[in-house]
């Protein structure tokens, strides 16, 4: 006895196949995302660092506001870093 899939259970593991590929991809997109984010918000606290360090103005409060903004529009960053991270800021 041999036994066969037919035809209807082929499609079926076809497109499960294809969706369990897209999730996949969608999920290691999701990943370099928030690593680059992390990397985005470094840059942003180095910004906060050397303005810290320079004489407060009223520029240096609306660059505080710019780079706050900007904190808060990038979006998540990796678990792992994200304690650390906002100890830092």
């Amino acid at each position: 006895f041999d036994y066969r899939k037919d035809e209807l259970f082929q499609k079926f593991d076809k497109e499960y196949q294809k969706q369990k590929e897209a999730l996949h991809a969608r999920f290691q997109q999701q990943e370099k995302d928030k690593n680059l984010n992390l990397e985005k918000k470094n840059e942003l606290l180095e910004r906060l660092r050397t303005l810290l360090a320079s004489e407060e103005s009223q520029h240096s409060v609306q660059e505080f506001r710019k780079v706050q903004d900007s904190w808060k529009a990038i979006g998540p960053v990796p678990a792992a870093q994200a304690q650390e991270l906002w100890k830092n800021y």
